[in-house]
């Protein structure tokens, strides 16, 4: 029941993040909520309650959205996601009574209430206040998630990485012993922000050992193989992604397993796998888990993990559109005999500060860099390979790049 339970809700996940017949699969929903209602499957009720959610909140109906969860938290616990959605992203578009009359409600966990209380403050203008609220350790492992959580989307949206990293880090020592896949990743790609490699480290060393953890438990496996591939991805370890994968077809779940490999598009960035491995190369490196390579070279490539990860305001074909474009450069650097390094990035974005020019997405060298000799310097490269740009701009005009390309708003 519980291998079917996770098929299902990943086939429904795959539909509303794909925006596809919403209203359908919303009504379809509640029919289910009801009837599963007087059964005994409160998990299968909390993932049909996240998955109304969701449809509400890509619908804009953020009032329906906290009906929803009021009305369930009457009869039954919110789950984690559930939670999620309404503290960071429902509570902002609706009035604050309706978050006092789901917290009046029978089953909302009332471990939740400083963190209910923060998320209020900070929608109210009082950062300092919210900060203060979440510094507290709650006693259930679902309130120390939502606190955690709730400080992670505080602490980045003013950019303070360093403080996040470190915060999350000791959040990920309190639960040493359950997997926290999406929150590890965030404290390294925070971590790799604020150039602390020790932190960083420490967060792919958890992540590594999550990875291992739920590979020896059926159930575990089940529900948390698509978080370890993410996580993976994040890290530019695509033999990570890969051994997880290969563990669901040991155990015969070769459903679960071909829809991960759907979903990361593992077809298409085989091509780009000697890359992808140099820049994890490159991560582990820069963290002290393996020896650096030698800084011989006349310039470094990015790789950034956002050429792997997708998100939900992404447009079709934007992430092939990343890799095309570092592969091109690539090839072309290749072909000039010109020798270059390979960096891993986890960071979303941010600036660079190499010592050697360097092509990246979504980042920028800082101005104090000190100059080069000849040709090697960054605008001496960036004048000899402006016509490199051009030529990856025309091979896409004229549909030579990745063949999904369509307009539409840039997703990070």
């Amino acid at each position: 029941m519980n291998y079917l339970t996770d098929r299902v809700s990943e086939f429904v996940q795959d539909l509303i993040e794909g925006k596809k017949h919403l209203g359908a699969v919303g009504a379809l929903l509640a029919v289910l909520a009801c009837l599963t209602r007087i059964l005994p499957m409160r998990a299968q009720r909390q993932r049909i309650c996240d998955g109304r959610l969701y449809i509400a909140c890509l619908q804009r109906d953020y009032r329906k959205a906290a009906m929803i969860l009021t009305a369930f938290a009457k009869h039954d616990r919110p789950g984690a996601d559930a939670m999620r959605l309404f503290l960071q992203e429902i509570l902002v578009h609706i009035d604050a009574k309706h978050a006092r009359t789901l917290q009046a409600a029978r089953h909302f966990d009332p471990d939740l209430a400083p963190v209910l209380d923060a998320a209020l403050l900070w929608a109210d203008g009082k950062s300092a206040e919210a900060l203060d609220k979440l510094d507290i350790i709650p006693k259930s492992f679902p309130a120390r998630v939502q606190a955690a959580e709730l400080k992670r989307a505080f602490l980045l949206e003013g950019r303070h990485h360093e403080q996040f990293a470190e915060d999350g880090i000791r959040r990920l020592a309190d639960d040493a012993d359950r997997p926290m896949f999406q929150y590890a990743s965030s404290v390294a790609a925070a971590a790799d922000s604020a150039g602390r490699t020790d932190l960083l480290r420490t967060a792919i060393e958890r992540i590594e050992r999550d990875r291992a953890a739920i590979q020896k438990s059926d159930r575990a496996l089940s529900r948390y193989a698509q978080h370890a591939v993410d996580a993976s991805m994040w890290l530019l370890d695509l033999e990570g992604a890969k051994q997880v994968i290969a563990a669901l077809r040991r155990r015969g779940m070769d459903t679960a397993a071909s829809r991960l490999e759907r979903r990361i598009r593992l077809g298409e960035i085989e091509a780009m796998s000697p890359l992808i491995r140099k820049a994890h190369q490159d991560i582990l490196a820069r963290a002290g888990m393996l020896a650096a390579s030698p800084d011989d070279a006349d310039a470094v490539l990015v790789i950034p993990s956002a050429a792997l990860r997708a998100n939900k305001i992404d447009y079709p074909g934007f992430r092939a559109d990343i890799r095309f474009v570092l592969q091109t450069i690539a090839a072309h650097l290749d072909a000039l005999g010109m020798s270059y390094q390979v960096r891993g990035q986890v960071k979303l974005h941010g600036t660079e500060d190499l010592r050697l020019p360097f092509f990246a997405y979504h980042g920028v060298g800082r101005q104090e860099r000190p100059a080069f000799q000849g040709d090697r310097s960054p605008v001496a490269l960036q004048l000899r390979y402006r016509w490199l740009f051009r030529l990856v701009g025309f091979l896409q005009a004229a549909g030579c790049g990745p063949p999904a390309r369509r307009r539409g708003c840039i997703g990070r």
